[in-house]
């Protein structure tokens, strides 16, 4: 028998499948949990995303279908099930891998296992579940647009009944008047027409707005369209501004948004007719035009945390070994060597430059300041599958922090 080489990445955990349909759920348990104490944690996707993955019972009591989901989302999840959210403490950050922990284990109890609800299934995993509704007044930013093109990945039109539309996703970053909510982190949907159309009478093709037939201005749902981008992405509408594709703005919208990162509120509640949830855009307003969001504050380390940071800090040096292809350190010490010097300001520069790190001293940094590189580096593609892993490593060892901490 030989020795499973050292650079094998082994296959992701596989599931029963389930056919695309949907499925009466009532309860669930979480199969992403620790080897030894198996206490729920969050494990990191493809994409870098840190979820937590549970698997639903169906009404008969049969092992249902997989779902995976952010921390921001659980509360939700509590919602669909007849749970009172209320009673979830304080939702953690995710250098708290000890309260993320309990935190999810009072998610799957307040869960009613009385309670069934429907789950949509796509490719063999839950994509979305009824109930799982953000509602009433929120402050959110714009975190994404789509469909997505599976050959470019940017955000596309899709073609409709109606005519050409997208998709927006929001994320939950405060209650009203910016107050605590048990909503925050939370993420929801909305689709827009695209109500946009291009002018080609002159030279060069011009995007405009789509407007009536009879009086020739804009319609109602490009004024909430232009509202929307204006709101988000102020840029696009500076004078010089000149879009990639006339054709397509959702690229630029997305991009431009991402930098502007501005904060919007607004109020989400049922249809007048129907029973659909969905924003009611003429309560949609930026917080304060020309405010960006604050980054988290990274909390400081307690001196019993030094093994911890130790542990972390070996995590990394994995990680930029991996990245440079080479000897990236001196042996077992934390000294860099010429590759890994060259390494580290490629890959580690650019979030001391953004004032993600406040320092460049690779032996000085402490978990909290690992995990915020593991969030923030950019990962060629290549190096996704190992970063993965090493991903998974490093909440392992945040596990220990405050696993033994009483937040109840």
């Amino acid at each position: 028998m030989k020795p499973i080489p050292a650079d094998y990445v082994p296959p992701e955990q596989e599931f029963e499948t389930f056919d695309d349909g949907e499925y009466m759920v009532k309860g669930f348990e979480w199969f992403s949990i620790t080897e030894d104490t198996k206490r729920p944690i969050l494990i990191a996707q493809k994409n870098g995303q840190m979820v937590g993955r549970l698997n639903f019972y169906l009404e008969d009591g049969e092992e249902g279908p997989p779902y995976s989901l952010e921390v921001g989302d659980m509360a939700l999840l509590v919602l669909a099930f007849g749970g009172d959210i209320d009673k979830l403490p304080e939702q953690p950050s995710l250098a708290e891998p000890g309260r993320i922990s309990a935190y999810m284990e009072a998610v799957k109890k307040l869960c009613s296992t009385d309670k069934a609800s429907k789950a949509y299934v796509k490719k063999g995993w839950v994509n979305w579940v009824e109930g799982m509704q953000v509602v009433g007044f929120n402050y959110f930013v714009l975190e994404d647009i789509g469909p997505k093109d599976e050959e470019t990945e940017e955000p596309v039109t899709k073609e409709g009944e109606w005519g050409p539309y997208f998709m927006l996703r929001f994320r939950v970053t405060a209650g009203e008047g910016g107050g605590a909510t048990k909503f925050k982190g939370a993420s929801f949907s909305e689709i827009r027409s695209y109500s946009i159309v291009v002018n080609e009478e002159g030279e060069i093709p011009e995007a405009d707005w789509e407007r009536t037939k009879v009086s020739g201005q804009p319609t109602k749902s490009a004024v909430i369209l232009s509202r929307l981008m204006e709101h988000t992405a102020p840029t696009m509408f500076e004078e010089g501004f000149v879009p990639t594709n006339p054709y397509n703005l959702l690229p630029d919208w997305l991009r431009e948004a991402k930098k502007a990162n501005r904060e919007l509120k607004g109020y989400r509640a049922k249809e007048e007719k129907g029973n659909k949830i969905k924003l009611q855009w003429a309560t949609v307003e930026p917080v304060q035009l020309g405010v960006v969001i604050a980054e988290p504050e990274v909390k400081p380390q307690a001196p019993e945390m030094v093994l911890v940071d130790a542990k972390a800090r070996e995590v990394l040096k994995a990680l930029l070994t991996t990245l440079a292809g080479g000897p990236a350190f001196v042996a077992d010490t934390l000294d860099v060597t010429p590759l890994g010097r060259e390494t580290a300001k490629k890959y580690l520069g650019p979030l001391k430059s953004a004032g993600v790190l406040s320092h460049g001293v690779i032996k000085s940094l402490a978990f909290d300041e690992v995990q915020v590189v593991f969030d923030r580096i950019s990962i060629p593609e290549e190096y996704k599958q190992e970063f993965t892993v090493l991903r998974q490593q490093l909440a392992a060892v945040g596990i220990r922090v405050d696993e033994t901490e009483d937040i109840f």
